[in-house]
């Protein structure tokens, strides 16, 4: 069950930056790291843990979108 809750977070993290993946290859580095840790940390996160990354993620792009 951990393991499909990473590849969902994986897929959804990459579906939102989605738009940065291609300006650079620090992005795609960055975003790559960021998919790492929440694969080593999923199991000892909880489901609202989860989606507060997920939202934290989403206010990150926004503000990257905002001040390019």
């Amino acid at each position: 069950m951990p393991t499909s809750i990473a590849l969902l977070l994986q897929k959804y993290i990459l579906k939102i930056t989605n738009g940065r993946l291609n300006t650079s290859k620090n992005s795609e580095v960055r975003v790559f790291e960021r998919v790492m840790r929440l694969k080593i940390s999923i199991c000892k996160c909880t489901l609202s843990g989860c989606v507060a990354e997920i939202l934290r993620l989403k206010r990150l792009r926004h503000m990257e979108n905002t001040t390019s």
